[in-house]
């Protein structure tokens, strides 16, 4: 069913009312199914952040967004063309909307400019580690932004609620603000103390040019 639904040619595509002739439909007969078959017999969040985690162990690249979902390439397949001044700093990822690239981007006068952002955190190696993303102001949320870092294996699930939270007070506080340093949910090391200038137990999320 998805298949058909995910036809690329249009003329291909089966319509609602054929869709609602195929097995799958049909044997739909009520919430539960539905429920059972598309929720229950999936993997978990948690399974899916753990796969995730394991294809990329916070190795160098960037997150592209297709119309499918995620893709990852690593940096062995873009090309790095990044540098840093800070040593600490080890892996980058790039979160960025499919087809737009710096001033490659596009916008109508109506629609603001992308936010261009940085995650600064520590990964699960312990390493310094920045996420670059785009933040499309009324289009994106930063609980959906907070989220996709989840699922892409970047960010602890336990760490959601302060990252968009965080994340939305500087989109909202931008032209002010532009850096925003805070404690995190996810637990630190047994020999390691809570430090907000090492970023230990905290994140910074900061507005780049």
């Amino acid at each position: 069913m998805i298949t058909d639904c995910l036809q690329k040619e249009a003329a291909k595509r089966p319509t609602a009312a054929e869709l609602l002739k195929h097995p799958f439909f049909k044997k739909a007969k009520d919430k539960k199914y539905l429920q059972q078959t598309l929720i229950a017999i999936g993997p978990s969040l948690e399974t899916r952040v753990q796969k995730a985690s394991r294809r990329q162990p916070g190795a160098s690249g960037r997150l592209h967004r297709k119309e499918t979902g995620w893709v990852w390439s690593s940096e062995d397949e873009d090309g790095d063309d990044s540098s840093d001044s800070d040593s600490d700093v080890k892996p980058m990822n790039t979160l960025v909307s499919a087809g737009s690239s710096g001033s490659d981007h596009e916008s109508s006068e109506s629609e603001p400019p992308p936010v261009n952002l940085v995650l600064r955190m520590r990964n699960a190696k312990r390493e310094l580690n920045d996420i670059r993303f785009e933040f499309a102001v009324g289009k994106d949320s930063a609980e959906g932004i907070a989220s996709e870092l989840v699922g892409a294996g970047l960010v602890d699930g336990k760490d959601i609620t302060p990252i968009s939270q965080n994340l939305q007070k500087l989109i909202d506080q931008r032209h002010a603000v532009k850096v925003v340093t805070f404690q995190l949910n996810s637990s630190i090391g047994s020999n390691e103390t809570p430090d907000d200038k090492a970023l230990i137990g905290f994140a910074q999320i900061s507005i780049t040019d």
